[in-house]
Formats: C-alpha cells, structure tokens, sequence
C-alpha cells in the first residue's frame, strides 16, 4: 500500500518523460504525504507538499469516502463533504479542501487536521 505513490509516479514515466508531466509526477509522488506532519514517501508537510499533490490528496479522500471499499462502508455526498468541513480528512489540508468546498457552496470549519 505505501508503494503506491512511487509506483505510479514510474507508471507516468513510462508513459511521458516530457516536462509538461512534470507537475502531474510530483502530485501523483507526493499525495500521500499528510499536510499537518509528515507523511510517507517523502516526509514533506504543509505547502512542502506540492500542489498537485495536494490536489490530488483532497480528490483522493473524497473519491475514497464516496467509493465502496471492503473495510468501509460508503459515505454519502454530504457526509463526506461534512468531514472534509471539519478538517478530519486524511491529509488536513485546508487551501485545497477549502476551494473543493467552495465548489459546493461549503466552507471549512476548522483548519486543524484531527
């Protein structure tokens, strides 16, 4: 499981060594990283993380409460957003979370990881 990153970020190589994926390596590498300590591959947190890592964290922790998995049971919409609200996500991450929520008319209520 904690290869994951680093597998897909070869995965991408393979397909484009061009420097426009660039960003996307680096978000798909970093993801896993968590925002308030840090996390694993590469111990980054907070805006050490980059961007598209970040991007990719917050749409990952939604896709993942949203999704059938055989160790959870699926969270609805507004559930999920309600987690997300409350900065309990996996990576905390208040800028992204933030503008994930405003896509849905939500604000943050706290900027503290849980």
């Amino acid at each position: 499981m904690k290869s994951h990153p680093v597998l897909g970020e070869h995965i991408l190589l393979q397909i484009e060594h061009d420097e426009k994926m660039a960003p996307s390596l680096c978000g798909v590498r970093s993801h896993d990283e968590r925002y308030a300590d840090k996390g694993y591959r590469d111990g980054l947190a907070g805006t050490a993380i980059p961007l598209h890592g970040r991007i990719i964290a917050v749409a990952d922790a939604y896709d993942s409460m949203t999704s059938d998995s055989p160790y959870r049971k699926v969270l609805d919409h507004d559930r999920a957003l309600a987690i997300l609200e409350q900065g309990i996500g996996p990576q905390g991450e208040p800028e992204v979370a933030g503008l994930f929520l405003a896509s849905f008319g939500k604000t943050r209520k706290s900027d503290t990881c849980i």
